[in-house]
């Protein structure tokens, strides 16, 4: 038999960071070796991803990276003017505005070492190719630049949109341009560019036609899961609403909140609940005896605003993969 081909995947979270982001990284590193691909992961600590976004590091969960090599690095704190300013105990808002690049993500920094890591890695094993995944955007910063040093192809697999998220906000439209300037290059540079599901390539070889014979589609996978183990599913109420992953932002009432870019004019907060909310209460509104019969679920984070009186809370808090499939 040939010897597998050592690919570097670039993730910087990773299990046992718990979280839906983790899953599918995780899966490649499962399934690859099958298909004659040996994985070199290079990702974070987990506990850096639980520090940056308050997912839980759930132990065990990293069952399938045993026996593989996995390189973590530390993700060190802003350099630059955004460290100066750090220093300087300036506004968060000042910061975002003046050093932007380097602040648009708590793990930003982690680009520096992790080319060094990778490089070394890479040299080390012979690496054939690079597999970034987002996000991080920064995931493919390095992917990018590990690929030109060793010569090799890289494929920039997006799981989440870039400049389209509607969670997602610049400090001003001049910002939102740098950045649609540096996702066009992104998708210039890479060898192939992976998708989650149909509709988003398709808008992507819209945006993007010099591109649009790289684009391919990589569905979400988690691998085979025995489902008898499951209690039956309970009776479902008129309205079941179930959120895997977390809600992050909380209305907005900050007095600077009129300065934030967020092109497309789409309404709400993006990953807040409020506009969701604010539609049940519409709901129970015109049909008051509909309360008692919404069910809501959030597993993950959790949400930051409480879901609307008559609504029936089943899970509202952190909880393990197989907590999390039991209830869905």
């Amino acid at each position: 038999m040939s010897p597998p081909i050592p690919v570097l995947l670039v993730a910087h979270q990773m299990p046992p960071l718990g979280g839906p982001g983790t899953r599918r990284p995780a899966s490649w590193v499962r399934a690859w070796p099958a298909l004659g691909i040996e994985p070199l992961v290079i990702c974070a600590p987990a506990a850096d991803g639980a520090r940056f976004h308050g997912y839980p590091v759930v132990p065990g969960s990293d069952a399938d990276l045993f026996g593989r090599t996995v390189v973590r690095v530390a993700t060190p704190g802003a350099g630059g003017l955004a460290g100066i300013l750090a220093g300087m105990h300036a506004p968060n808002r000042v910061i975002w505005t003046f050093a932007h690049r380097r602040v648009r993500e708590p793990e930003t920094p982690w680009g520096g070492p992790a080319i060094e890591a990778a490089i070394a890695l890479g040299r080390e094993r012979g690496a054939r190719a690079v597999v970034s995944t987002s996000q991080p955007y920064e995931a493919h910063h390095v992917g990018r630049a590990v690929a030109r040093t060793l010569g090799v192809p890289w494929v920039a697999d997006f799981r989440d949109p870039m400049t389209e998220a509607e969670g997602r906000s610049w400090p001003t439209r001049v910002h939102w341009w740098f950045e649609r300037r540096e996702e066009r290059g992104l998708f210039r540079d890479a060898t192939q560019i992976w998708a989650t599901c149909e509709s988003a390539a398709e808008r992507w070889r819209r945006r993007f036609p010099r591109a649009a014979s790289r684009i391919r589609v990589r569905r979400n996978g988690i691998g085979p899961t025995d489902l008898s183990r499951f209690p039956p599913a309970p009776g479902s109420p008129p309205l079941r609403i179930g959120h895997v992953g977390r809600f992050t932002d909380s209305p907005r009432r900050s007095r600077l909140a009129f300065l934030e870019s967020r092109p497309g004019g789409y309404a709400g907060d993006g990953s807040s609940p409020a506009p969701l909310f604010d539609a049940i209460e519409r709901f129970f509104a015109r049909r008051p005896e509909a309360a008692g019969h919404v069910v809501w679920m959030t597993v993950g984070s959790g949400a930051t605003m409480a879901p609307p009186v008559g609504v029936v809370v089943e899970a509202h808090a952190p909880v393990s993969n197989d907590e999390a499939l039991r209830l869905a």
